[in-house]
């Protein structure tokens, strides 16, 4: 392989890791400003996972929520998300 082929082939990688971390800042910067989040949203922005929340739910634990009927998408606020890690901090001694 020539010395020019290298050099494209490596300019090619970090042009797609460009891409993917422009992307991945796009989505993060999205989700911040959306009023409500789902609880795979929350995973993707917060890292609680969504099977977490869904546990807690059902044991009426967790972050407060927003569902209009029994079988509706749940949805969260930022701040309740917030109130709820603040809540759950915990210092080391």
């Amino acid at each position: 392989m020539s010395q020019e082929m290298i050099q494209r082939q490596a300019l090619v990688q970090l042009m797609e890791s460009i891409s993917v971390a422009v992307t991945r800042t796009a989505r993060m910067e999205f989700l911040s400003m959306k009023q409500l989040l789902t609880s795979s949203e929350v995973e993707e922005l917060y890292g609680i996972n969504a099977r977490t929340l869904a546990f807690k739910r059902s044991r009426g634990g967790g972050p407060d929520y927003i569902q209009e009927d029994e079988h509706g998408t749940v949805f969260y606020r930022h701040s309740d998300i917030e109130a709820y890690i603040n809540r759950n901090r915990r210092r080391g001694s």
